[in-house]
């Protein structure tokens, strides 16, 4: 994990309808967010506005379980976990 691991947080988690993805100062410019099955399929991709300090992915549609979410800056890849409830 990069040196964005700690830089941003999944709100709520679990989620039901969506996520709401808050990226902490200091994180850098990010470049891109994926939402990854277990099985390593991007199964979301979002490319925030620059400057954006928060975003939303939607989970409308996908099956109850685990997934990740990648937030890439010029930093690194950080990586949470993302539980997908009812």
């Amino acid at each position: 994990m990069g040196s964005a691991g700690g830089s941003f947080v999944l709100m709520p988690n679990p989620g039901k309808d969506h996520v709401d993805i808050a990226f902490n100062a200091g994180m850098g410019t990010v470049l891109s967010i994926s939402l990854v099955n277990a099985q390593g399929q991007e199964l979301r991709h979002i490319a925030p506005a620059n400057g954006a300090d928060r975003v939303s992915i939607d989970l409308s549609g996908l099956a109850q379980g685990v997934y990740y979410v990648q937030a890439r800056t010029a930093q690194g890849i950080g990586t949470r976990t993302l539980v997908k409830g009812e």
